[in-house]
């Protein structure tokens, strides 16, 4: 399934079911949506590793510190770490 986006009261919203999960990340409506979408998969993709396999609430729950830290490293205060390479 491919991410869906709102718009709800000046909030743009990019989400994905992955099996009985939603993963959300929310933006500004001044945001371009593209990069908040590139953010949901790069967040999904480091779920995917983090837990080896498939995204379930059981293995987010156990694997929690490491969720959080992941998230910390792509979201910090609110920007988004980019790394370019030249």
């Amino acid at each position: 399934m491919s991410a869906e986006v709102i718009l709800l009261d000046g909030i743009i919203a990019v989400y994905k079911l992955v099996s009985d999960v939603y993963i959300v990340v929310l933006g500004s409506d001044r945001e371009n949506e593209l990069i908040i979408a590139s953010v949901l998969s790069a967040l999904e993709e480091s779920l995917q590793k983090l837990v080896r396999g498939s995204i379930d609430k059981r293995s987010l729950i156990e694997q929690l510190d490491l969720l959080v830290l992941s998230v910390d490293e792509i979201i910090d205060d609110g920007f988004v770490f980019l790394h370019v390479s030249f």
